[in-house]
Parts: C-alpha cells; sequence; structure tokens
C-alpha cells in the first residue's frame, strides 16, 4: 500500500502560505506564532467563516479534515490552528495497492494536480503540453524512487491512504503514593519527594518514580517533551534562513518577527449556553460573541437625589435585564454541504424611569418600559458564503402597562471569503486591510397609543428599507509591516 505521512510543521507551511497569498503578504512576515485575527483586524464572525474557507482548500479535502467554525475562536495562531487539524487527522486509514510506500503531503497534492490536468487533457481530446510533461516527469521520478518504479504505484498512490503522525502526548503529573496517614507524607525523605512534586511542574510531570531525582530516562522524556515544543519555532527558522529572510534577534533576547507560539487552544471566552445581563445598554447576544465582562461593562443605574432648595425628590432606574441563550452547532463531514451554524435569541427587558416629586418638574419625568428579543441564525455554504440573519421585536410601553408602540426589524448580513474581493472579512492592500461590511436591514413600527415621536408625525406606521454600508481601513498588526505608533489608527465609514 502507499502512506502519506503528514507532519504539524507541513501544515503550518501551507497555512501561512495560504494566509499570506490571501492577505498580499510575503510569507516571511508569518510565523507559526503569527496571530492571524490580530494581525489582520479580522473580527470574531469572519475569523469564524474561515473554518469554511479552509475545509474546502484541496489539501484539505485530502486530508478529511473539517473545521468548525465555534473552533476557530480558540486557535488564533497559525501552530494553534495547524495543531488541531493535525489531531483531526484519522492516523491510519488502509487502502491495498501493490506495494507500501511512504508519500509526502506535497508528492500526493503534486501528482493529484497533475493527474486532474492529464484526465481534463484526455477529454479534450489534445496531447499534455511541454510544460505539464515536465512538470509530470519530475513528479514521477519522485514517486518512481519511492515505488520501486511501478506505474501502476503511482497512480496508487493518488488513493492511498494516509498513516498520520499522531500529536505528542502531554505530559501528565505523576501521583506519588506515601505512607503516612490519609496517603500524607510520613518521613522527611517522603516530604521532600512531596514538596518538590508541590513546588516544580518538571518533577511533578517527569520524576515518574517518586525518589525526588530525575534519572536519565526520564530525563530523556523531558527533553524530547520540550523539543517538541519549539519544534515549529526551529522549522519556522530554517525557513526564513532558506527563503532568505533569517530571524533576527533584538537586544532584549526578543525574536523579530515572533517564532516561539503554542500547541494548545484558548480557552473559548464565549461559550454557549445561558448568560444573564444587567447592564446600562442591551448589548446582542450572539453566536460567537458575547457581551462584555461585568468588570468592564457599564451596570444598570438606579439613582436618588434630593434638593432641599427646592424641596424636590428624583427617582431614576436606568438599564436593561435580558436572559441570552447562544449554541454552536457541528458542521457536515462534506465542507461544500449548506448546514447551521447556529444560533442565538436573548428576550430582554429595558427601562428608563425619571421622577421628580415637585410638581413643576414632573415634565421632566421619563416612563418607558420596552420588551424586545433578539435572534440570530447562522447559516454555512449558502450563497457561497455565511450568511447571518437577524431579527429583533419590540413592545414599549409604560411602566403602568400602557402600550405607546412596537416593532420588528429583520437584517441579513453576508459574509463572504472569496480568492478576490472578501465581504465582512479583511482584504489585503499593502501594509493596511479594508473591510466592506454590508446589512440589508427592514424596520416596521406601529403607533399604539399617546406618543409624540417624529416618526408617526404623518402616519401611525412607518415602514423602511434600505441598507447599511461601512468602510473599515487599519494597519496590518505587524512590526514587520508597520510601525508601532501608526498599528492603533483607523478610518471609518458608513453609509
Amino acid at each position: 500500500m502507499n502512506l502519506v505521512s503528514v507532519s504539524q510543521q507541513e501544515i503550518e507551511d501551507r497555512l501561512i502560505d495560504y494566509f499570506s497569498s490571501h492577505f498580499g503578504d510575503d510569507p516571511s512576515v508569518l510565523t507559526p506564532a503569527t496571530n492571524i485575527p490580530k494581525t489582520y483586524n479580522i473580527n470574531t464572525l469572519g475569523w469564524a467563516a474561515f473554518a469554511d474557507a479552509l475545509s474546502k482548500l484541496p489539501w484539505m479535502v485530502k486530508l478529511h479534515v473539517r473545521l468548525a467554525q465555534k473552533e476557530m475562536v480558540t486557535v488564533p495562531q497559525i501552530q494553534q490552528l495547524a495543531n488541531l487539524i493535525v489531531r483531526k487527522l484519522q492516523h491510519v486509514v488502509a487502502v491495498p495497492t501493490i506495494a507500501s510506500e511512504v508519500l509526502t503531503l506535497d508528492s500526493l497534492m503534486k501528482a493529484h494536480e497533475f493527474m486532474e490536468a492529464k484526465v481534463a487533457q484526455k477529454i479534450r481530446g489534445t496531447s499534455p503540453k511541454k510544460a505539464k510533461a515536465c512538470q509530470g516527469q519530475e513528479i514521477g521520478r519522485d514517486l518512481k524512487a519511492r515505488s520501486g518504479g511501478s506505474m501502476k504505484n503511482l497512480c496508487a498512490a493518488l488513493f492511498a491512504a494516509m498513516m498520520l503522525f499522531p500529536v505528542d502526548a502531554v505530559a501528565k503529573p505523576v501521583a506519588c503514593k506515601y505512607t503516612g496517614p490519609a496517603g500524607a507524607p510520613a518521613n522527611q525523605s517522603e516530604w521532600h519527594v512531596f514538596l518538590l512534586h508541590k513546588n516544580s511542574p518538571v518533577f511533578q510531570n517527569y520524576d515518574v518514580d517518586c525518589d525526588g531525582k530525575l534519572g536519565a530516562d526520564e530525563v530523556a522524556t523531558y527533553t524530547g517533551d520540550e523539543d517538541a515544543k519549539v519544534a515549529s519555532a526551529l522549522h519556522s527558522v530554517e525557513r526564513h534562513a532558506a527563503e532568505g529572510h533569517p530571524i533576527r534577534v533584538t537586544a532584549d533576547g526578543e525574536t523579530v518577527p515572533v517564532v516561539i507560539g503554542k500547541n494548545d487552544p484558548e480557552k473559548d471566552p464565549c461559550a454557549p449556553g445561558w448568560r444573564y445581563l444587567l447592564r446600562d445598554s442591551f448589548e446582542d447576544v450572539s453566536i460567537f460573541t458575547c457581551p462584555k465582562a461585568a468588570k468592564d461593562a457599564k451596570g444598570a443605574q438606579f439613582d436618588w437625589s434630593r434638593d432641599k432648595v427646592s424641596d424636590n425628590d428624583v427617582w431614576s432606574a436606568k438599564g436593561v435585564a435580558a436572559l441570552g441563550y447562544s449554541v454552536a452547532l457541528d458542521p457536515p463531514s462534506d465542507p461544500f454541504a449548506p448546514y447551521v451554524v447556529g444560533y442565538a435569541f436573548a428576550p430582554s427587558i429595558s427601562f428608563n424611569r425619571v421622577v421628580n416629586t415637585l410638581v413643576s418638574q414632573k415634565s421632566k419625568n421619563i416612563d418607558v418600559l420596552s420588551f424586545a428579543a433578539t435572534s440570530e441564525l447562522a447559516l454555512g455554504n449558502v450563497l457561497g458564503g455565511t450568511q447571518y440573519v437577524r431579527f429583533r421585536p419590540a413592545l414599549n410601553t409604560t411602566f403602568n402597562g400602557d402600550p405607546r408602540s412596537w416593532s420588528a426589524t429583520a437584517e441579513w448580513q453576508p459574509y463572504w471569503i472569496t480568492d478576490g474581493i472578501s465581504v465582512s472579512v479583511p482584504n489585503g492592500l499593502g501594509p493596511f486591510t479594508w473591510e466592506l461590511d454590508p446589512i440589508a436591514r427592514l424596520i416596521y413600527s406601529e403607533k399604539l397609543g399617546d406618543v409624540s415621536s417624529p416618526l408617526f408625525q404623518d402616519d401611525d406606521s412607518s415602514l423602511r428599507v434600505g441598507g447599511v454600508l461601512a468602510l473599515t481601513v487599519k494597519p496590518k498588526q505587524n512590526d514587520l509591516l508597520v510601525p508601532k505608533w501608526l498599528q492603533p489608527a483607523s478610518f471609518f465609514t458608513t453609509f
């Protein structure tokens, strides 16, 4: 049989080539440690949409790896994303062929491209062009050397299964057994081991015989695990050197660009589920984004003040209470099939009440109590991308329950990632990114009671249909492309 070997470093190289090409940069400005959404100013929904775009790449299809949009928020670095892909690979899927050989992923993809060209030319009834013939000879020599010169093995390689290197296991803490009461250390020697393990992650993970010393085998295991952690960084250094862009080291010991990343995914900052909010104003509850943390948000306001000169008390309350729920679903195995990415909804009550006890100040009173609900549905692989549909009904009343008006708002926002111009996702423009965000919106409002508003000046109902088009231009967040003093700048306009 023919087998294909895939390393994390190969996948990192392909991801670097993809993102550098997509945003118009030289691959040398990216490393496995590069945080792609931060570098290219990609918001959470845009980064999530890249799951579908990446899953459709030819080499991803060949590896039978399907990324989920809900996973992207936890893997912003190229190295983290590559590690996620490796973890999704099937370790061994065997298909019998004439010989058993191991090919690289590059060889498999080149052979596949060549055979596709041959088939297309055969259908057209034309002979292969010299360029393709040369390419075929080059690939043929590579594969023949690996398959014993058999042309049957060359063709079989295109349908070969994949033997993929499993991910290195993370060292687990050692559980030492002590002889004291309830498993506690019983003597000075055991206390020495206990405290070493308590204080040092190295001893905790690698002193497997619990003797308080690291033997040769334990040191070798530790060294191997540490080597694995910097394998991607070392590969990046070698790649940059080979391409004539060696990694620089600053006076304070930092590399430019940064090469040391991490494999482990980030903690999801906004895990799906229920969220209760009490805020100064409403924040949309979305599938992949979450409201600000309580310590960063402005809370609801409840005030009382007294003016002794005019003998007036002022009571006020302003805020919104909401209960939000969101869920992100797993995608189908077919990266081209339409599916429901996820959904979210949040019923809410907003209030704005000001009461003056002095009769002459009654005109300054405010009496608004609104009931609303926000919902969002995301559809993947529909109309060439991810489509977000949102609906928000609202009923405005007084605190006495008297209805004033009601409204319904519907929105549609597309996310398209293409090789040309992407929509709702940044595009590269030299050292800058530019993003075009279109939103189609329909708003219907109807008067129910005594309410003075310019909206109902001519009629008791109002229907507004239109769109919002926003353009955002920002510098790329990369020290090799843009000086630090310019990176916080931004330009935004809306129509």
